[in-house]
């Protein structure tokens, strides 16, 4: 083979359909992408390849950039003895977890940057996540990983591969290993959430005691197992979590919109980046716990993420970007802390009300400013010792907030990163369906369905589905993710307007999903293809920000069964689940949405209403579905005399006194008839208790 021209390279990656990549075209790295023709260099040449994983929002692959990457002597290492490769880990997630995967094996420190050495035919040996340029505590500095790796590698070529082949054979050893084929019983999932439950933190909320992720997956499978058990422990644990979480500095209380993690178990010191896929999961959990609790706050955090997404999120097409950095001006932070001087110059008389409500956190070292975050004190106490109501308290904070948001809109903005990720559009138009049939929003339920058309038609190539598209390019083949993900919120649109298109497009998703199943242990692989010829496809149920493709995936074959009385996806979402039965009892915590999957297989809570379309009752009965916390909420609305499938615990039901009529259904158990709103709600609370 022929190498490739530095001009090739460069240009190769100045035209990339990541902007990731694109931001690294002018390194003094002679950069190649990961796709056959650079793994192929690397096996003709005999080199190493040095594979470097990161994102464009990522603020230690920006100072990896600027310190190594661009830096001669560092460059001409790399450029000579190692085949240098970029990932964009959100245009190509299948790579990123795979090496994710394997540094866990090696002992190696994942995240991101990830930076591992590869033998030639890309078995990682050597790795891990930051190096400095110059030694740093402790951290050796990059130049010296490199020379050493390389070293070793030449030293000992054969010892090194077996080394990478052993890490490989033993993702493909514990993939094999067992034939868990038992369906997940109501008591099986109530052991797991359990489990789940012991693993909160009591003191800070969320899970874990060092860094803080909002880990919404585990947090609505605690909360699934309230509204199922009644269990007033795992509503506690999990409104003291959503408590922390929406006073913490993890929320943007200037400008709305979560940031990715904390660096502290206190919730107070934030990382920077905002990612889509994050606060789209905010939305879609803090809008199914306000509906049971009805928490003003609850409701105000949704309302300040969806207008986050819509004004620094959204794209000219309607769909959305997948990030905004954790840098601007050159600085991590930079655009979202303070000093308090200048909040007190800018609030004014203000700044005494603004002092008792919010409190300022000290940063990690290099960050130089302050980052707000609520106090200890009450709202309710606070209104009351000024004599006020809360929604009055409430008004006066947000006029101040909104000073603070006026003069932040004077500095450097952060980059944005405007690929359209398939998979995270997706969550997005399912949170804002959801969010806009429970608070009455129209407008948003309109911006989710512009956001889908758009996002389908940015990766969508002569019929072939990809996942992800920058600037009228693709990247990579849509994987079991995205299509999982877009078919549910195809479906989650056909509930909200009864289009009955919305649920021919999610079949249509959904149709070449058998090519990625794993038929020996149930469950799908991420792609139907593995990223190079000699390493596995990864088949898993963990969960990232999201649940996993294989969870998302278990839900919305369940759902399409209930909608549609087909018994082929029941059975197909039967093998799916069974197949990681084993993981949901051994590790909940990593695979917390396959608890919602399985609860949603077993009990989906049906509401069928049968009505005419201008019944004026209709309306109020929707809207009691919508804004009632219904675990596997199933919405059919038909028309008087509709034949329903075969076997469908509705079937033969019909309106009371020609009125819009609502029966709720579980399992085979259904409701007496529902025409009053408030009836219906009880009704629904009444029937979503299946493990009591």
């Amino acid at each position: 083979m022929a190498s490739t021209s530095k001009s090739e390279i460069a240009r190769a990656l100045a035209e990339s359909p990541s902007p990731y990549l694109r931001h690294h075209a002018t390194d003094a790295v002679e950069w190649r992408q990961w796709q056959p023709d650079a793994l192929a260099e690397a096996r003709q040449s005999g080199q190493p390849i040095f594979l470097s994983i990161g994102y464009l929002a990522c603020h230690w692959c920006h100072v990896m950039q600027q310190e190594s990457f661009t830096n001669p002597d560092t460059a001409a290492i790399l450029n000579a003895r190692f085949i240098p490769i970029l990932v964009d880990r959100q245009a190509q997630p299948d790579v990123d977890r795979l090496f994710q995967t394997l540094a866990t094996e090696l002992g190696i420190q994942n995240g991101w940057p990830l930076n591992m050495v590869l033998t030639p035919e890309g078995h990682p040996f050597f790795g891990g996540v930051y190096f400095p340029p110059e030694p740093r505590a402790g951290v050796p500095a990059l130049r010296e990983v490199l020379v050493e790796a390389e070293a070793l590698y030449r030293a000992d070529p054969n010892g090194v591969a077996a080394s990478g082949q052993s890490a490989v054979a033993s993702i493909v050893d514990a993939a094999s290993q067992g034939d868990a084929r038992d369906q997940l019983s109501r008591s099986d999932l109530q052991r797991s959430v359990a489990d789940l439950a012991a693993e909160a933190d009591d003191f800070n909320g969320g899970f874990g005691d060092g860094v803080k992720f909002p880990r919404f997956p585990a947090v609505m499978a605690l909360w699934r197992g309230f509204l199922r058990s009644g269990d007033t422990d795992l509503s506690d644990a999990v409104t003291f979590t959503i408590d922390t979480i929406t006073r913490g500095a993890i929320v943007d209380h200037v400008g709305g919109g979560l940031f990715r993690y904390t660096v502290d178990p206190l919730w107070h010191q934030p990382h920077f980046e905002k990612m889509l896929d994050v606060n789209a999961m905010t939305i879609s959990a803090m809008t199914d716990i306000w509906r049971e609790t009805r928490d003003p706050e609850l409701a105000r955090t949704v309302e300040k993420t969806v207008e986050f997404l819509l004004s620094d999120l959204r794209l000219s097409d309607g769909a959305f970007a997948s990030a905004l950095s954790a840098v601007s001006d050159g600085a991590d932070g930079a655009y979202y802390v303070w000093d308090e001087e200048r909040i007190q110059a800018l609030l004014g008389e203000g700044f005494e009300l603004f002092d008792r409500a919010y409190d300022l956190a000290f940063l990690e070292d290099g960050i130089d400013g302050l980052a707000i975050y609520q106090s200890e004190a009450a709202h309710e106490d606070i209104a009351q010792e000024m004599g006020l109501t809360p929604a009055q308290l409430r008004q006066r904070l947000d006029r101040l907030l909104d000073r603070l948001r006026a003069d932040r809109t004077n500095r450097p903005p952060p980059t944005r990163d405007e690929k359209t990720i398939a998979s995270w559009n997706a969550l997005a138009v399912s949170a804002l369906v959801s969010a806009g049939m429970a608070f009455g929003k129209p407008d948003w339920i309109s911006a989710a369905w512009r956001a889908f058309r758009a996002t389908l038609d940015a990766v969508t190539v002569d019929g072939t589905l990809h996942r992800s598209a920058y600037d009228g390019r693709t990247s990579g083949l849509a994987t079991l993710e995205d299509r999982a993900l877009l078919a549910r919120a195809a479906v989650d649109l056909f509930m909200a307007d009864g289009n009955d298109q919305h649920l021919a497009t999610a079949l249509s998703l959904l149709d070449p999903i058998d090519a990625l199943e794993d038929r020996n242990r149930g469950g799908y692989f991420m792609t139907e293809q593995p990223v190079a010829e000699n390493l596995p496809r990864l088949r898993t149920a963990s969960d990232t920000a999201a649940p996993s493709g294989n969870a998302a995936l278990g839900s919305v074959l369940a759902t399409i069964y209930y909608l549609t009385g087909d018994t082929s996806f029941r059975e197909t979402a039967e093998r799916l689940v069974s197949g990681f039965s084993e993981d949901v009892g051994a590790r909940p915590l990593d695979v917390a949405g396959m608890i919602t999957a399985a609860d949603d297989l077993n009990d989906a809570v049906q509401i069928i209403i049968v009505a005419d379309t201008e019944d004026t009752n209709l309306d109020v009965l929707v809207n009691a579905v919508w804004t009632t916390a219904t675990p596997g909420r199933i919405l059919q609305i038909i028309a008087p005399g509709t034949e329903l499938p075969a076997g469908h615990p509705a079937q033969y039901k019909d309106r009371i006194e020609d009125k819009a009529t609502a029966y709720v259904c579980v399992g085979q158990i259904c409701s007496l008839p529902n025409t009053d709103p408030d009836t219906l709600a009880d009704t629904i609370r009444q029937l979503r208790r299946t493990w009591t």
